[in-house]
């Protein structure tokens, strides 16, 4: 005779896991949500296919967001203009900004209208 009691494969009483203990205590760690930051700067730095001069290219979404700000403030939105020179505050505070700059500037017939904009020259007095 077999000196096993019960069924087959069930292990005997005393080596069975305890009511309410875990068999791998310390277990697999939660999954933890990554921050809002990464996530934004995932979705920005996805290349994303636009049409320029009637070819398909790619490029970051950061970058695409920055050319349409661009096109935008050089027919007259002063918003546009703005979040351009936030942009580039951003970029000087965090040393990524090269030494170029870039003016708007108001190109009227008119020669008594200054060449720099209102919103170029916040801009330097914050500088």
């Amino acid at each position: 005779m077999s000196k096993l009691k019960g069924p087959f494969r069930v292990p005997p009483v005393h080596a069975r896991f305890k009511p309410g203990v875990s068999g791998n205590p310390k277990g697999r760690p939660k999954r933890q949500t990554p921050p809002i930051g990464e996530v934004i700067k995932g979705v920005m730095e996805a290349n994303e296919a636009y049409r320029e001069g009637g070819r398909t290219r790619k490029a970051p979404r950061w970058q695409l967001s920055v050319r349409r700000h661009l096109k935008d403030a050089l027919k007259g939105d002063v918003g546009a203009a703005q979040a351009l020179l936030k942009i580039r505050a951003q970029a000087q505070m965090k040393r990524d900004a090269t030494t170029q700059v870039v003016e708007i500037c108001d190109l009227l017939p008119d020669e008594t209208m200054p060449l720099r904009s209102a919103v170029a020259d916040q801009a330097d007095d914050k500088a």
